[in-house]
């Protein structure tokens, strides 16, 4: 399995979105903005680039004192 993260620019422009039919061409704008901005073969691009990098492990372990 495969984790990687999507720029805050990104996540906040899909968490802004705002869902009803008044606002569906609006919506669509702003769906296709990052497509326009980045390319549509970005995540591709993105999952390449991925492969160059270092790849670390992270564990993590809570402590449940109870």
């Amino acid at each position: 399995m495969e984790w990687a993260t999507l720029p805050k620019f990104t996540l906040r422009t899909i968490a802004n979105l705002e869902f009803s039919t008044s606002l569906k061409a609006k919506t669509c704008d702003k769906l296709q903005s990052p497509q326009l901005q980045l390319g549509s073969d970005y995540l591709q691009k993105e999952i390449e680039r991925q492969k160059q990098i270092h790849q670390e492990i992270v564990i993590a372990v809570e402590n449940q004192k109870q």
